[in-house]
């Protein structure tokens, strides 16, 4: 069956379909199951990214047509200031480290 292929944590979210409606409705993003067939799990839903910062408070967001080095310099630019984040060019991860200012 194809949910058992999700991690086990995320089974949970199934049993709160209030959270998700709730979640949803705050990150204005929409989701919608595409059919009522067993064997199928196919879910119409947003394509957006968000960037939260350490404390999960929202940074920014970023959408599907989004170049990954824009992506990549989008967040290093926010990243970078976060307490305890490496330098640029330190120990960031490649991808990051390269992006440009």
């Amino acid at each position: 069956m194809v949910k058992e292929c999700f991690l086990p944590a995320a089974a949970h979210v199934g049993r709160r379909r209030a959270q998700v409606k709730a979640a949803a409705r705050a990150y204005r993003v929409y989701y919608t199951k595409t059919s009522d067939d067993p064997k199928d799990y196919l879910v119409d839903h947003s394509i957006i990214m968000y960037l939260v910062d350490p404390e999960g408070k929202f940074v920014t967001f970023f959408g599907k047509n989004v170049a990954e080095p824009e992506l990549a310099a989008g967040i290093w630019d926010h990243v970078k200031g976060w307490e305890g984040q490496p330098e640029r060019g330190s120990s960031a991860p490649r991808e990051l480290a390269a992006a440009p200012t």
